[in-house]
């Protein structure tokens, strides 16, 4: 995400990581200080990888679960590497809710998150 970022916005890599950490999902746009074009790509670019994490992980586990003997309920999902940073954010609980999924907050542990299915 940052690269593409950075990409958009003729940023370097530090930079634009940066932004995305700054942008988040917890404010409002127009609450955030900087540059409001800046603001809104970093935005979506977060919203994006978002979106193509959950329909990631839904994916897979409807590989695994089509692949299993019998019909298994997963309760959780442990996420690794980069994807742990914006599973911290609300944003992928409230992408996993709208797939009809049973969410729970995400754990906070920096190294291994539980996120639900």
């Amino acid at each position: 995400m940052a690269i593409e970022l950075a990409e958009r916005r003729s940023l370097t890599l530090a930079h634009a990581r940066m932004w995305l950490r700054h942008v988040g999902f917890d404010d409002e746009l127009d609450t955030i200080d900087g540059d409001r074009e800046i603001i809104a790509d970093a935005r979506a670019v977060l919203a994006d990888g978002t979106r193509r994490i959950a329909s990631d992980v839904r994916g897979s586990l409807e590989f695994y679960r089509t692949q299993a003997p019998v019909d298994l309920d997963r309760e959780r999902v442990v996420l690794t590497g980069a994807a742990v940073a914006i599973a911290q954010h609300s944003l992928l609980s409230s992408t996993c809710r709208s797939s009809n999924a049973t969410s729970t907050p995400p754990q906070t542990s920096p190294s291994r998150p539980n996120l639900p299915a």
